[in-house]
C-alpha cells in the first residue's frame, strides 16, 4: 500500500508481494490457527495499537486495484519480468489483487 504510489519505489521490489499475498490468501483455511488471536482482526488490532502497523488496509485502497496507467503498466512490466522465478502457474495481478481485497473485506471487515 504504501509503495505503490511513491515514483521513488521501483515496482520490481514490491511486486511479488502482490502475489505472495494472494498464495496466502488461498491456503488459509489449511495454515495453522493464530496461536494468540481469536481471528486475524483481533492480530490486526494489537498491531495496530501498538503502532506496529499505521493503519488497516482496506480493500478500496489503490493498491489493490490494478487500472490502465503509468504506475500499473510498470507493475505489469515488473510482475511479467519475474515470470522466470516462478515454477508453477501464475496468479495474474488482477486475480491477485482481487484475492487480497476478498480477503481483506472478510477477515477485516474492510
Amino acid at each position: 500500500m504504501r509503495r505503490l504510489p511513491r515514483d521513488d519505489a521501483a515496482p520490481a521490489t514490491f511486486v511479488r508481494h502482490f502475489e505472495d499475498a494472494a498464495h496466502i490468501v488461498e491456503a488459509s483455511a489449511t495454515l495453522t490457527p493464530l496461536a494468540d488471536y481469536a481471528t486475524v482482526r483481533a492480530l490486526a488490532d494489537e498491531m495496530l495499537a501498538q503502532k506496529q502497523i499505521a493503519a488497516l488496509p482496506s480493500s478500496s485502497h489503490a493498491a489493490f486495484a490494478p487500472k490502465d496507467e503509468k504506475r500499473w503498466h510498470a507493475v505489469h512490466k515488473a510482475h511479467d519480468a519475474i515470470d522466470p522465478m516462478f515454477w508453477g502457474p501464475r496468479l495474474s495481478l488482477e486475480d491477485a489483487c482481487a484475492n487480497v481485497r476478498g480477503w481483506l473485506d472478510t477477515e477485516l471487515g474492510r
